[in-house]
């Protein structure tokens, strides 16, 4: 890990900034997140927005039964001579605070998308059937869609983009990258309380999410080798990993909890299968 190159994401993504189709001006602060959110959860395949009034003005029309993204709008207040109003209190313009409902180019008819990220028509990944079987096997809520790829614990599904949207990297195949992130992501999922009963409510950076991180990365290496996707633990796990270096080496022993709780989480997976084979 600490002579690893960095991390690279072995799928197409589309999670660009939101820009607004009408103006080509990009959104900005919350509104960023509130449409990078809304992208995630529809799995739009493009960066670009508008206002259904802007896209009528665009030759576009809004899908029916299309439903729209809520936006935060800022219009600064005038007095009567037409000059913005300032707060004199905290020395900056007073703003009237609305909201906007803007449409993803993917939800209108008669737009030609241009984003230089869409999602891929070719699947480049191999389909291994034993595996497909092991997975179904888990019987987990596993959603297609979007460009990211997580576990959400309060819901309980698995979010994975599409397999089409796997390209690999220098350091592994399409093929590998489906499987050896749906792997992690099963790995994660294992360890809700009503499976493995792992500690999974840690925030981003801290000890608990990197020691989660780690034993998800090394499941997702055991599975591989397991089932035939990779003979061999790649480089792209130690690239990954390389990030939670630093928190990993405050506690000597991690690496050896991580490693049991894997198995732990391999070992539940894996009976999954069996039972159903029952």
């Amino acid at each position: 890990m600490e002579t690893a190159e960095d991390f690279e994401i072995p799928w197409h993504t589309t999670l660009g900034m939101p820009t607004n189709a009408s103006t080509g001006n990009k959104y900005n602060g919350i509104n960023i997140i509130l449409l990078w959110c809304r992208t995630k959860e529809q799995g739009h395949a493009s960066s670009t927005w508008a206002t259904y009034k802007q896209w009528q003005s665009l030759g576009a029309q809004v899908t029916k039964g299309q439903k729209g993204s809520q936006i935060i709008i800022y219009k600064p207040m005038k007095q009567e001579d037409n000059q913005p109003l300032s707060d004199k209190e905290h020395n900056r313009p007073r703003v009237f605070i609305g909201s906007a409902t803007v449409f993803n180019a993917s939800q209108v008819e008669g737009y030609v998308v241009t984003d230089d990220k869409l999602k891929p028509e070719a699947d480049n990944t191999e389909r291994l059937e034993s595996v497909e079987q092991f997975i179904l096997s888990a019987q987990a809520d596993i959603r297609l869609g979007g460009d990211r790829a997580f576990y959400a614990p309060m819901e309980d599904y698995i979010a994975m983009p599409g397999r089409e949207l796997f390209t690999g990297t220098s350091t592994i195949s399409a093929t590998e990258a489906y499987y050896s992130t749906l792997f992690h992501e099963m790995t994660h999922w294992s360890g809700s309380e009503k499976r493995c009963g792992r500690d999974m409510s840690g925030r981003f950076g801290g000890q608990s999410y990197a020691m989660e991180e780690l034993v998800a990365e090394i499941g997702a290496a055991y599975l591989c080798a397991n089932k035939g996707v990779s003979s061999t633990p790649r480089l792209d796990h130690a690239n990954y990993l390389k990030n939670w270096l630093k928190v990993i080496k405050k506690d000597e022993k991690a690496i050896f909890w991580a490693a049991t709780r894997a198995q732990e989480a391999v070992t539940y997976l894996n009976s999954l299968e069996t039972e159903s084979n029952i």
